[in-house]
């Protein structure tokens, strides 16, 4: 068989986030020979992925499970299945550096990356999508970081990061300052079309779009609301997606506060159709280390305000007058009226801006991933 120079595994590639692998699939494609194993749900028809994790258990799947168990036996079953499957395709076609990313800390992934190591000559990359994995801030947290560096982060051969705030996570919370590799996050663009969309100059919708958990700053948000809304406003807030935190918010206070509030899970295209139709996408995140969601605003020309986590500083895609400070709903509201005084031919503006900014990071993307893998591969060396 063919020798592959590089196998990308990536269990969490459902929905958009498929669109984070295959960027970096496509800006590798000129120059080297691939695979992708991905989610049975990889939303993109592009070349042979081998779509293999969770046919059964995705929470896309029309398989329905009244005992949560039975579908945590199952979800465990696939992936120990998929990894074997991946062990015999890396040995078959004697592939050179195999790029994990890490979406779990379970001891199968371990088991099988170990294997891989002491059975094979492949390099072994893990991708830390989160450095410090969530819910980790009393005592069992700890031992989840040490577990995950023992496991995980002592045995890869490099670990690939996208901004300076993850290499501050490594070094600060597991000691580790050797054999990291920064490249920029891929690209998330879902523009099928050229041309910017118009904007109407009537309600002005503001949103937060995505799976909500108590670090992603629901609470600010509807704190800074309040302050920010008046009835002779005419603007909304939209509200769509998984509510994971354990805020809970009693639908009723919102009335006379012009917020819908969307609680389910959002396919990729009602998820573009929300960015579309919002004017201002807010993401008032009080910690995290990635996300595909600015990208994904940016190419569909909507504007985007985010707080000013090391994540978010880091990303040249977003200009620092669009931040506002981390769990302040003043802030935030400080911002929202902001946006409201500009005029439409000013949100147009920085919307072109922000669009050939994004033009420029795709290309830095696609020149350092380049140079990165060509360097592991070809050098075997040190990067």
């Amino acid at each position: 068989m063919r020798k592959k120079d590089i196998l990308h595994i990536y269990a969490g590639s459902a929905g958009s986030a498929g669109s984070y692998i295959r960027e970096l699939f496509l800006g590798l494609q000129p120059n080297f020979d691939q695979e992708l194993v991905v989610n049975y749900y990889y939303p993109l028809s592009y070349g042979d992925a081998k779509r293999r994790f969770y046919r059964f258990s995705e929470l896309s799947s029309p398989f329905k499970y009244r005992n949560k168990k039975i579908r945590l036996i199952i979800r465990y079953f696939e992936l120990l299945f998929t990894l074997l499957y991946s062990y015999i395709y890396l040995i078959s076609h004697k592939v050179s550096v195999l790029n994990y990313n890490l979406t779990s800390d379970l001891f199968v992934e371990y088991l099988f990356l170990k294997i891989v190591k002491v059975t094979t000559k492949t390099k072994v990359l893990i991708t830390c999508h989160d450095v410090v994995p969530f819910g980790t801030d009393d005592e069992l947290g700890l031992k989840k970081k040490i577990l995950r560096k023992k496991m995980f982060f002592d045995l890869a051969d490099f670990l690939i990061v996208h901004n300076e705030s993850s290499k501050h996570d490594l070094q600060k919370h597991f000691q580790i300052t050797d054999n990291i590799i920064q490249y920029p996050f891929p690209v998330m663009s879902l523009r099928t079309d050229n041309p910017l969309k118009k904007k109407s100059n009537g309600v002005i919708k503001f949103g937060m779009i995505g799976h909500i958990r108590n670090e992603k700053g629901l609470d600010v948000l509807i704190d800074a609301w309040r302050l920010f809304y008046k009835p002779d406003k005419n603007v909304e807030l939209i509200i769509a997606g998984n509510f994971a935190t354990s805020d809970a918010y009693d639908l009723s206070t919102f009335n006379g506060l012009s917020i819908k509030v969307i609680p389910s899970f959002l396919s990729d295209e009602r998820y573009k159709q929300l960015i579309e139709e919002l004017d201002v996408v807010i993401l008032p995140y009080k910690r995290g280390t990635n996300s595909g969601i600015p990208s994904s605003v940016i190419s569909l020309d909507s504007l985007l305000l985010t707080s000013d986590i090391p994540m978010f500083k880091c990303n040249p895609l977003i200009p620092l007058s669009f931040q506002f400070e981390s769990k302040n709903a003043i802030s935030l509201a400080e911002k929202m009226n902001w946006l409201c005084s500009l005029t439409e031919e000013e949100r147009q503006s920085y919307r072109s801006k922000n669009t050939n900014q994004l033009i420029n990071y795709r290309g830095l993307f696609i020149e350092t991933t380049n140079q990165v893998y060509s360097n592991l591969i070809n050098n075997n060396k040190d990067v």
